[in-house]
């Protein structure tokens, strides 16, 4: 069963995805870039460390599995 705690709100830390879909992303942190709020964020492909900076509306919280 899964475990989902969503009350709305991104922070850091949190474990999101983008809408449409992808890998499991850590958000390492929240701003403003251009006027637009955006998240960055930090990732695994393969083992290679991925970053990158994606609009809050671009996002949502992962479903983390119990």
């Amino acid at each position: 069963m899964d475990k989902y705690d969503d009350d709305g709100e991104i922070n850091p830390e949190d474990v999101v995805q983008l809408n449409s879909g992808g890998p499991d992303m850590t958000v390492t942190g929240i701003g403003s870039e251009d006027g637009v709020r955006s998240v960055w964020c930090c990732w695994f492909a393969g083992t290679k460390m991925e970053k990158g900076v994606f609009p809050l509306s671009s996002l949502k919280r992962a479903r983390q599995k119990s």
